[in-house]
C-alpha cells in the first residue's frame, strides 16, 4: 500500500510540473516580430534585424520557455555586439530567470552573470543601462542565492567590485544569510577588497545578523602572518593600520606598528 501511495504521489506531482511546464510555453515569447526572429538575430549579430524586430513592436525583454532573455542570451554567448545594441534599445538586465522551468538557467540574471566575468565590458555596459548594482537573488536555491557583489568577489573579479562601487552599490548591505560586504571579502581573505571598501565608506561597525559575524567580530579572530602568502598579510596588516588610525582596537594584534 505504501509503494502504491508513494507512486500516486509521485504521478501527481510530474502531473502538476508537467502542466506548469506547458502553462510556461504558451506564456513564453515566441520572439518573432517584423518577420525577425530575435533569437536568431542575437546569435548572428544581426544588428539592423534586432532593431526592425523592437520597431515592429518585439518585446526586448521576452523571456523564452526557460526564463532566459535576449539580453541574457547574447551574454551567455558572449555576443559583445548584440548585447550592446539590445541594452541601446532598452533591454532590463535586471531580470531574473525564476521560472520552474529555467533549469539549468534558473536564478540566472545578467546582472549576476555579468559580475562573475573578469572582462568588465559586460557589468560595465549593464551598469551603464539600468543594472542595478545591489541586485539579490533570493530563493532556497542557495547555490545561486546571493549578491551581485557576492558573484563578483567569488570570481575574483575585483575591477567589476570597483564598479559597482562607482555606480552606488550600497556597501552595507545585509545579504540573505546576514552578512554584509565587509564581512563577505574578510571571509575570502580578500584584505585587498577590505581595504577598497573601508576606503569607500563601508561600515566596519555594523553588527551582523541571524547570528552572523559583525566585521569587527571576525577581525577579532586574524592575526598577523597567519596566511601563506605574502601579499595577503600585508593587505591585512593594512587594514589593521586603517581600523588603528580610528581608534579600533579589536585585538591585541592590531597593534601593527609593534610588530618585528
Amino acid at each position: 500500500m505504501t509503494k502504491i501511495f508513494l507512486q500516486s504521489v509521485a504521478s501527481k506531482t510530474y502531473y502538476v510540473w508537467g502542466f506548469g511546464i506547458f502553462l510556461l510555453l504558451l506564456q513564453s515569447c515566441s520572439g518573432s516580430a517584423g518577420g525577425v526572429d530575435v533569437w536568431e538575430a542575437v546569435e548572428k549579430e544581426n544588428l539592423k534585424a534586432i532593431e526592425q524586430y523592437v520597431k515592429a513592436g518585439g518585446d526586448v525583454n521576452c523571456q523564452s520557455w526557460d526564463g532566459v532573455t535576449p539580453l541574457l542570451n547574447a551574454l551567455i554567448n558572449r555576443k559583445r555586439k548584440s548585447y550592446e545594441k539590445l541594452l541601446k534599445l532598452g533591454a532590463n538586465p535586471n531580470i531574473i530567470a525564476d521560472n520552474v522551468a529555467s533549469m539549468p538557467h534558473y536564478n540566472r540574471s545578467v546582472m549576476t552573470d555579468a559580475a562573475r566575468i573578469k572582462d568588465t565590458f559586460w557589468i560595465k555596459l549593464a551598469l551603464e543601462h539600468g543594472g542595478n548594482p545591489n541586485l539579490q537573488i533570493k530563493s532556497s536555491d542557495k547555490v545561486r542565492n546571493s549578491t551581485v557583489y557576492q558573484y563578483a568577489l567569488e570570481n575574483d573579479a575585483f575591477e567589476n567590485i570597483k564598479l559597482l562601487v562607482k555606480h552606488e552599490m550600497d556597501l552595507n548591505l545585509i545579504d540573505k544569510r546576514g552578512e554584509t560586504p565587509l564581512v563577505l571579502a574578510a571571509n575570502y581573505a580578500r584584505f585587498d577588497i577590505v581595504y577598497f571598501l573601508l576606503e569607500a565608506g563601508a561600515n566596519y561597525k555594523q553588527k551582523g545578523t541571524k547570528g552572523s559575524e559583525s566585521f569587527i567580530e571576525f577581525m577579532r579572530t586574524r592575526e598577523l602572518g597567519e596566511y601563506p602568502d605574502e601579499e595577503t598579510n600585508q593587505w591585512l596588516a593594512k587594514v589593521f593600520d586603517w581600523l588603528k588610525a580610528r581608534g579600533a582596537h579589536p585585538k591585541a594584534q592590531m597593534k601593527v606598528n609593534d610588530r618585528s
